[in-house]
């Protein structure tokens, strides 16, 4: 119920205000009160008992408190997460490395460490990350990972080491995870990492040359296969510039502008008996032949549905009692009597929803068809469109005559 005008005084929106436990309760449950209390700028004070999110004046973060809020944290993300108010006002007032001195850095995209999982079999992964503890986290949790998968598959017993003892630049973490992989290759390890994964890989000392690329890929008949069976091999000869060398032999599956020539559908469609099956193996050649008009020329060879004269979709049609009957079942039939306009020919059999012109219900047809009907109600429910024409042009009365009327009883 509404209240009437200056019925919230302090005292009042203090009383109501001592129910809730948060602002956002308050202000759902009592918008009265609290819009009150907002404009006489009472909330502070009448929510001064309330939980939940502080309510800070302007200039409230000094050096001081913020100093005073960061010794509550070890890193800089938690200080950002848990204390927005005074980690900006730090970064605000360029406080934040000397009221921070005190945290120890994970890293960020610029800073990063290097580390390994040395497996007992003598094989190795090497990575890079800002974050270790989550991204080793991340290493044994997720089934896309290298290491996950090699823990499940091959070998379980690791030892996780951390190969940087300080943070270093991306690009001089980038040169050490290159270092150790060398230095690792060196001692004998198997090197778990696909090459390319590894900084920015160059030079003689890539494990992919162009002759093990090249090797690697007369295992394949596509490039797709290629890309998909081995991803490491395909990627650096795709950065090298060699795919178009190495993949000579395989089979091109997108075509260049302009191969589908006359002569190059007429070859590749001798090899199909359907237009259904040359469409769906060989899409580029028939998609040319059907824009230049080459189809019927190129595959008169097919064999084809015998075609559908009126005798033929007449006795299609007569094995179905209804028209939706006859598009599941002689679809062919229904297409091509709709076609060349015999459907409601072939169909006059047929029970269910007539298919008539518009004009068809004359005052003849209308008497017609109410002489087999007994009442108005049956004619209605059981001739729907002749009993609507009859009543639009007033023919009603007159064609309904023979019918028996219903009174309907007063008590």
């Amino acid at each position: 119920m509404r209240k009437p005008k200056g019925y919230w005084t302090k005292e009042r929106c203090h009383e109501e205000a001592l129910k809730y436990k948060s602002r956002k309760e308050f202000k759902i449950k009592s918008g009265g009160a609290y819009d009150a209390a907002k404009k006489n700028k009472w909330l502070d004070e009448i929510c001064s008992h309330m939980v939940g999110k502080v309510y800070l004046k302007k200039g409230y973060w000094t050096k001081e408190r913020c100093k005073e809020e960061a010794l509550k944290y070890k890193h800089r993300g938690d200080f950002s997460i848990k204390s927005s108010g005074a980690y900006n006002a730090a970064i605000k007032n360029k406080w934040l490395d000397e009221i921070c001195s005190h945290m120890s850095i994970c890293g960020n995209r610029l800073l990063r460490h290097v580390y390994s999982f040395e497996f007992e079999d003598n094989s190795v992964y090497i990575g890079l990350s800002y974050n270790i503890k989550v991204r080793k986290k991340a290493h044994l949790k997720s089934e896309k990972s290298t290491v996950f998968k090699y823990i499940k598959n091959k070998c379980s017993k690791y030892k996780f080491k951390i190969l940087t003892k300080e943070l270093v630049t991306s690009e001089k973490a980038s040169e050490l995870e290159m270092y150790f992989a060398k230095k690792y290759l060196n001692e004998g390890w198997n090197v778990l990492n696909c090459f390319y994964q590894i900084g920015n890989l160059g030079g003689s000392n890539v494990y992919w040359t162009k002759e093990r690329c090249k090797e690697e890929a007369l295992k394949y008949k596509t490039r797709k296969e290629f890309q998909f069976k081995s991803r490491s091999a395909y990627v650096s000869a795709l950065k090298n510039k060699l795919l178009d060398d190495i993949c000579s032999h395989m089979e091109l599956q997108k075509k260049p502008s302009l191969y589908w020539t006359k002569e190059r559908c007429k070859e590749e469609a001798l090899k199909y008996k359907t237009m259904k099956e040359f469409q769906l193996k060989k899409s580029g050649a028939y998609g040319a032949a059907l824009r230049n008009k080459w189809k019927d020329d190129i595959c008169s060879h097919m064999i084809k549905k015998s075609n559908w004269t009126k005798e033929k979709c007449h006795e299609e049609a007569f094995k179905c009692t209804t028209r939706n009957e006859f598009i599941k079942k002689g679809k062919g039939a229904y297409v091509a009597a709709k076609k060349k306009g015999w459907l409601d020919e072939i169909c006059s059999h047929m029970v269910g929803k007539a298919y008539l012109k518009k004009g068809y219900w004359t005052k003849e047809k209308c008497h017609e068809e109410a002489l087999k009907y007994k009442t108005r109600s049956e004619f209605y429910l059981k001739s729907n469109k002749s009993y609507t024409n009859a009543r639009m042009n007033k023919w009603l009365d007159e064609i309904c005559n023979h019918m028996k009327k219903y009174h309907k009883k007063i008590n």
